[in-house]
């Protein structure tokens, strides 16, 4: 959908965002948090119809599609990637690579090598443009997990922006 279309408007997307937000907090609620990483965020080419996956959907839609990388690790949280144990804050974190990839349809991350994750994740906050993305986005990108808000905050958040904004 990205690919042919482009980024997402600001108003549709802060929608989006705010639906899988809030069912991710329904899933959060059963601490289920595996299934909510970029890849398992599935746009409908034809209509923009947001789907939530889980690793099984996944890797059968990979397989129909004829792919064989089942997760990439630029779409992980740095704890994640350097496999620490996954939590609710992770998924916000993941949530926030979602909301930059639908706002400019371009992931932010491309590095790949643990080692150099967080370098790379520290400048992209420290360099982070308030004028094309939501001033709470560095929130959720926060690379101290206490820092990230809930996903439950997270639905209100992006919600309310789609509330206020005008695109």
């Amino acid at each position: 959908y990205l690919q042919k279309r482009g980024s997402v408007k600001v108003q549709k997307a802060a929608s989006i965002l705010s639906n899988i937000a809030f069912i991710a907090s329904k899933l959060a609620e059963h601490d289920i948090y595996d299934s909510f990483i970029p890849s398992d965020v599935l746009l409908s080419k034809s209509t923009g119809q947001v789907f939530l996956g889980d690793y099984g959907l996944r890797g059968e839609l990979v397989q129909i599609m004829d792919q064989h990388a089942n997760l990439f690790i630029e779409t992980l949280a740095p704890e994640t990637a350097s496999r620490r144990p996954h939590s609710e804050a992770s998924a916000v974190y993941s949530l926030g690579i979602i909301a930059v990839l639908f706002l400019t349809g371009e992931f932010p991350f491309s590095e790949v090598d643990p080692q150099f994750i967080s370098r790379e994740r520290s400048k992209f906050l420290k360099n982070f443009d308030y004028e094309n993305l939501p001033d709470f986005l560095p929130r959720l990108l926060s690379m101290a997990v206490h820092e990230r808000p809930s996903l439950a905050e997270c639905a209100e958040l992006f919600s309310d922006l789609a509330t206020t904004c005008d695109s």
